[in-house]
């Protein structure tokens, strides 16, 4: 496989702002940068996934990507101990992992955005209830959110992935979103310290030619999550840690 080498570039800006005494609003902007760089042999295909053209950036700079991701979130107090909280934002990712099991076994491969693949962003929006109870020893919260992602990729029906120099070609291009509700029990008892956690969510994708352009479940969907974490302090240098998790129960 051709090796790759890239460069990203970040910065960031964000403020606080109260605006009201039971108010506040929190907002920021990212600017983010990807360009590839080095690459002895540089693939580019047609609408129709057709090889056209093969080139060399050796020692030049190629494949260049630019994004404004903004920040938006607030925080408004009921009471002295419950609030609602909310928040908008933007994210380009540069590095998307496709996954091809038509080799008889899970086959992942990480792709780096270039001439042929953008990067994928994603829009999320998030509103949450937030209570303490019993003097703050206990927080509880409901949330829920919303994700639209563009850009997303995975590989074609019956695609050749293995020693295959030109695999970016057996790519296709789409949507996806992801959506679900968050349940969390946080307590603090002086040495009992944990959380308690339920995720309900749902992830699916829509790309044409792959499974004949419908919509259909993403690898990593994880339709219920449970986390249970407890630790224990028996005194300053001793504690006892636990952790149990159901990743995905059907």
């Amino acid at each position: 496989m051709p090796q790759k080498k890239a460069i990203e570039l970040a910065a960031y800006v964000s403020n606080e702002h109260k605006v009201l005494p039971y108010l506040t609003l929190k907002y920021g902007l990212r600017l983010s940068g990807f360009v590839n760089y080095d690459c002895d042999s540089v693939y580019f295909y047609d609408q129709n996934y057709a090889e056209v053209k093969q080139d060399s950036y050796t020692n030049k700079f190629f494949g260049s990507y630019m994004h404004l991701e903004p920040r938006l979130g607030f925080v408004y107090l009921l009471s002295e101990t419950a609030s609602i909280k909310g928040s908008y934002t933007r994210n380009a990712q540069y590095l998307q992992l496709a996954q091809n099991s038509n080799a008889g076994t899970p086959l992942d491969i990480w792709f780096s955005s270039s001439n042929n693949v953008k990067p994928q962003v994603a829009d999320q929006v998030a509103l949450g209830y937030f209570n303490n109870f019993f003097e703050n020893r206990i927080e509880g919260s409901i949330e829920l959110f919303y994700k639209n992602m563009q850009n997303t990729i995975d590989f074609k029906d019956f695609s050749t992935t293995i020693m295959n120099e030109k695999i970016e070609g057996e790519l296709r291009y789409g949507t996806s979103r992801a959506y679900g509700a968050e349940f969390l029990v946080r307590y603090n008892f002086d040495k009992l310290t944990g959380w308690v956690s339920y995720t309900l969510s749902k992830s699916e994708r829509k790309i044409d030619e792959v499974n004949e352009g419908k919509t259909y479940v993403a690898p990593f969907d994880k339709p219920h999550d449970v986390s249970i974490v407890a630790n224990y302090e028996f005194n300053k240098r001793h504690n006892c840690p636990n952790k149990l998790k159901n990743r995905k129960a059907q």
